[in-house]
């Protein structure tokens, strides 16, 4: 079982140390946790986590917070300035 929060980690240590683009970074994780194998609470609020990432640049973190509130039909959450943008789906989706 993978947990969100090593996701969330996988994605830091990429993007801060090995500065691969955005998309590289979404598309690599995606594969992972769509894998035979890997299992990860709620895989499809995760891949659109991970399309917002690559679509925005919003942390993941933050877009792990606006897929999880669209998944949860949650109105109005704006923890922070500019979450309301990556609410909204990622083109293409």
């Amino acid at each position: 079982m993978l947990l969100p929060v090593v996701l969330a980690e996988c994605v830091f240590v990429l993007e801060s140390f090995y500065e691969p683009a955005r998309a590289d970074i979404a598309s690599a994780l995606g594969r992972l946790i769509s894998s035979p194998g890997v299992e990860i609470a709620e895989v499809t609020v995760h891949l659109d986590a991970l399309d917002r990432y690559k679509a925005t640049k919003a942390h993941f973190v933050d877009c792990l917070i606006a897929a999880t509130a669209v998944a949860e039909n949650v109105p109005g959450l704006d923890l922070r300035p500019g979450l309301s943008k990556i609410r909204r789906r990622p083109r293409g989706n």
